[in-house]
């Protein structure tokens, strides 16, 4: 769900969003299976609600902590923590009036990587 602030009240509904970015990841010397890590990106974010016409794409900062265990060949596991924020808002048309968005979001993920 989202919400966004227009001249004379909110709009409520689903948002969906496509991501494409740069960063980095930090590995951390571990002497182990298991490596903490930590990522930052710079993210451009296109946006789509049914809701709100005309939605801007905006851009944004992702950060990610978590640990990756190598134990298992040609395979990695992850599992971590991730953030997201617009450092823009996004404008758009909702009925008559202009609406911004700005997004935020906080996830928990798990992934498997094979690597080659």
């Amino acid at each position: 769900p989202c919400g966004g602030e227009g001249g004379g009240g909110g709009v409520e509904g689903d948002l969906e969003s496509w991501q494409i970015g740069i960063g980095a990841r930090y590995w951390f010397n571990a002497r182990s299976d298991f490596s903490p890590y930590g990522q930052v990106s710079l993210v451009y974010m296109a946006l789509d609600s049914d809701e709100v016409e005309s939605l801007d794409g905006t851009l944004g900062t992702a950060a990610e902590l978590g640990i990756a265990y190598r134990g298992i060949e040609d395979l990695l596991l992850q599992a971590g923590v991730g953030g997201l924020i617009t450092l823009v808002d996004s404008k758009g048309q909702a009925g008559d009036e202009e609406t911004d968005f700005s997004v935020r979001g906080l996830g928990v993920g798990v992934k498997v990587a094979w690597l080659f």
